[in-house]
């Protein structure tokens, strides 16, 4: 019974009797004196309700407005936009005393052809990598990349996930679903980083150049729309190295992989990147 049903009850029991009456004038002068202070809140309520809103709506119009002083151009103002969720994630991660200098002309040509030759300089690298996914949350493991074409990335457990392209194609094996889904590696942003040739100012459309603490930062999108989402790369112009790229996907989700440990001198055994076993149905009862 809520104090309101039993206010009610008090009142049609008691108010044919003067002791009913009494407390029944008790009870509505109670009710009226709620009702006044309630009424003499309620500017204060609104106030503060609106300055909420308020700031709510300047954290809003902050954010995004920092999301708008990065050096890619806007091609459409959306608050979802993926290249600023890649420049919010990624820039975060570079020392933070290091000015951004994003490059135009002649210096975003050279960028673009440097980074080109570098990643076409590439073999083979192994070691372990720190997985960030869009919700935040982190998984490491170990990883093998051989260009072209090949990778293998192994999940630490409780995660079942393993990872492996063979050159052609891409196979996600969920190891305690005993699932394993397959896609064309020509159709993943990847494919930019492992073909044979890369070519940057062919293959794809560059969003973006920067510097920034001895790093090149460049967005790529594929020309032909045949790979989903949005490749940003981070090489390490000081140790020759590739440390780290994202994925944006079409929803605007960011998963980074940042490599760590790497190593660019030992064998790598070919066996690791054999295509996995066909898919099995999942059955929760295995």
């Amino acid at each position: 019974m809520t104090l309101i049903t039993w206010g009610r009850e008090v009142d049609s029991a008691f108010t044919s009797t003067r002791l009913g009456s009494e407390l029944g004038a008790l009870v509505m002068g109670r009710r009226r004196a709620f009702a006044s202070m309630t009424e003499a809140a309620s500017p204060l309520v609104n106030r503060q309700k609106g300055a909420l809103r308020q700031k709510t709506q300047l954290w809003a119009d902050f954010t995004e407005a920092r999301a708008f002083k990065s050096p890619y151009k806007v091609v459409k103002r959306t608050s979802m936009n993926r290249r600023h969720l890649l420049l919010a994630g990624l820039i975060g991660l570079l020392p933070a005393m290091a000015q951004a200098q994003a490059l135009s002309g002649a210096q975003r040509t050279a960028a673009i052809a440097s980074l080109t030759q570098s990643i076409n300089a590439i073999t083979r690298i192994q070691g372990r990598f720190l997985q960030t996914n869009p919700d935040g949350s982190t998984v490491g493991g170990r990883f093998w990349l051989q260009r072209p074409g090949k990778v293998r990335f192994e999940y630490d457990a409780p995660s079942p996930l393993l990872l492996i392209s063979d050159g052609a194609t891409v196979s996600l094996q969920d190891r305690r679903l005993r699932t394993t889904d397959r896609y064309p590696l020509r159709k993943t942003p990847l494919y930019f980083l492992l073909k044979a040739n890369v070519s940057l100012e062919k293959d794809v459309l560059v969003s973006g150049v920067e510097k920034r603490g001895g790093m090149t930062i460049m967005a790529v999108r594929d020309k032909a729309r045949q790979a989903d989402g949005e490749l940003t790369i981070i090489y390490d112009d000081t140790a020759n190295q590739l440390r780290e790229w994202a994925i944006a996907d079409r929803q605007g989700r960011v998963t980074r992989v940042r490599l760590v440990e790497a190593n660019t001198g030992a064998a790598i055994n070919q066996s690791l990147f054999a295509t996995p076993g066909p898919t099995r149905k999942y059955d929760p009862k295995n």
